[in-house]
C-alpha cells in the first residue's frame, strides 16, 4: 500500500527507510542528469558566502553541500535522511529536524532558500511559499528544482510509462513501494505553470519557470 501524502508520518516512515541509499538512488533515475540540474539550481539562485542559506526539505543536504553559502540551515522533518547526510561532516551545515510547513526560523533570517526534489512530498505546497516567503528577507531569492511531466502527448506518454516501471526498480529488493510512491508523484503533481502560480500568491516576484532536460525536471525561480 502506499502511503497517502496528507499523513506527515507514513512520509516520514518512508524517507527513513530509503535514506541510507536516497543520493545514490537519485543519481541513477535521473540517468546520472541529477548533478548537472542542482548546478543549475544552485547557480539560478546566486548564493555568496557572506549569505545564510535555508536547504528546505534537505533530506541529505546535497544542494546546500554543493553551494557558496557560507552558512546553511539545512531543515528536513526526517531524522534519518539527516543523520545520513550529517557524515560528511560540512561545517557550513546546521542539521535542524523541522516541519517545512512551521520553519523554526525567525522572519527574514536567510538570504536565500532552495528545496530540491522534495515539494512533490509537501502536503500544502502554496503554504510552504507562504513560509519560505516569511524566512527570507526582502531582496532575497527562492529557488525549487522539481522532477516534472514533459510537454507534449507522445513524450509524457513515454516519460509515464519510464517512470511508472522503472522507478520502481530502484528500490529492489525491500523498498519497491517507497519507490513506486515516489514515481506516482512525480506523475500526479501540478503542471510547473500552477507551482508558478502558487508562488506569485504567496509574494514572489519575478518568478521565472525554466524546464530542464526537455522537461523531465524543472526549474522555478523567485525574487522575494
Amino acid at each position: 500500500m502506499l502511503p497517502d501524502p496528507t499523513r506527515p508520518e507514513a512520509i516520514r516512515r518512508l524517507f527513513a527507510g530509503i535514506a541510507p541509499r536516497y543520493d545514490l538512488v537519485n543519481r541513477l533515475i535521473s540517468l546520472g542528469r541529477v548533478g548537472r540540474w542542482r548546478e543549475r539550481a544552485l547557480k539560478a539562485l546566486e548564493v555568496r558566502p557572506e549569505h545564510l542559506l535555508l536547504d528546505a526539505c534537505a533530506g541529505t543536504g546535497e544542494l546546500g553541500r554543493r553551494s557558496r553559502a557560507g552558512r546553511v540551515v539545512a531543515v528536513d522533518f526526517s531524522l534519518p535522511m539527516l543523520q545520513a547526510g550529517a557524515r560528511h561532516r560540512d561545517r557550513r551545515l546546521w542539521l535542524v529536524c523541522g516541519d517545512a510547513l512551521r520553519l523554526p526560523l525567525a522572519d527574514g533570517c536567510c538570504d536565500r532558500a532552495i528545496v530540491g526534489f522534495s515539494l512533490r512530498n509537501v502536503a500544502d505546497v502554496p503554504r510552504f511559499f507562504r513560509e519560505a516567503a516569511r524566512v527570507v528577507r526582502p531582496g532575497g531569492r527562492l529557488v525549487s528544482l522539481e522532477l516534472t511531466r514533459p510537454p507534449g502527448r507522445v513524450r509524457s506518454a513515454v516519460h509515464c510509462f519510464c517512470v511508472r516501471r522503472l522507478v520502481p526498480l530502484a528500490g529492489f529488493p525491500g523498498q519497491v513501494g517507497a519507490y513506486r510512491h515516489l514515481a506516482q508523484t512525480v506523475l500526479t503533481f501540478p503542471p510547473p505553470e500552477e507551482v508558478a502560480e502558487w508562488m506569485r500568491e504567496a509574494g514572489w516576484r519575478e518568478v521565472s519557470v525554466i524546464p530542464l532536460s526537455g522537461g523531465i525536471c524543472t526549474l522555478h525561480v523567485g525574487e522575494r
